[in-house]
Parts: structure tokens; sequence; C-alpha cells
């Protein structure tokens, strides 16, 4: 398989990938902000963003800060919260999941929804 090429066909997923091939990681819980920010204050966050049709989009641990307080932080959605996409800006939201890491930098997947 050309990981390079695989997009995503689902949401929510159930697997992670790079170019280079499968991550082995899972989802371990569904993530409120209060409970991403505690993360963020620990270290940096492995963010991967995941949108139907698109590749994954991972962000380099040295963004990680900036795309908190720039992307993710004003689009962030709680978890069980009934929402519309309508209600954030540029009318998408993303939902937070935190998955195990291999390394000791947490995983934290945001699902796209427009």
């Amino acid at each position: 398989m050309d990981w390079s090429r695989r997009i995503v066909t689902r949401l929510p997923a159930d697997e992670l990938w790079t170019d280079a091939g499968p991550v082995e990681s899972t989802r371990e819980r569904s993530l409120p902000a209060a409970d991403l920010r505690e993360l963020l204050a620990a270290g940096p966050v492995r963010f991967v963003f995941l949108n139907v049709g698109d590749k994954p989009e991972w962000v380099p641990l040295s963004q990680c800060f900036v795309f908190w307080k720039h992307e993710i932080k004003p689009h962030l959605a709680e978890p069980d919260a009934r929402v519309s996409s309508d209600e954030f800006p540029s009318g998408y939201c993303y939902r937070a999941s935190e998955w195990s890491a291999v390394d000791d930098v947490p995983i934290v997947v945001l699902e796209k929804h427009h």
C-alpha cells in the first residue's frame, strides 16, 4: 500500500498513519477542552488533523502551541455537546480525542466537522 496516497474515509477514525506507514496507537478517550489544556500545560502535544477526503495532517511539535491558540481553541467542540458547525468561526469545529503514544508525547486527534 502507498501510505502517502491514503486519505481519511470516515470519522471517527480507528487508526492513524503517516506517509511512511501506520502509527501504532489506539484511541483512548474523547478529550474535553479542560483536559486538553492540562495536557498542553504538561508539555508539547502531537496534534493530527483528520478530515474526510484528506490525508492526516500531522503538526510539528514545535508548532503545537501556535496551532492550539490560533486554530484549535476557537474551533473545539466538547465531546458530547450537541453543536452546529455554524456556531464556530468559518463554519467548522473539531472533536478531540487522546490516543496512546509510542513515546512520551501525547497524540491528540482532531476530527473536523463542517
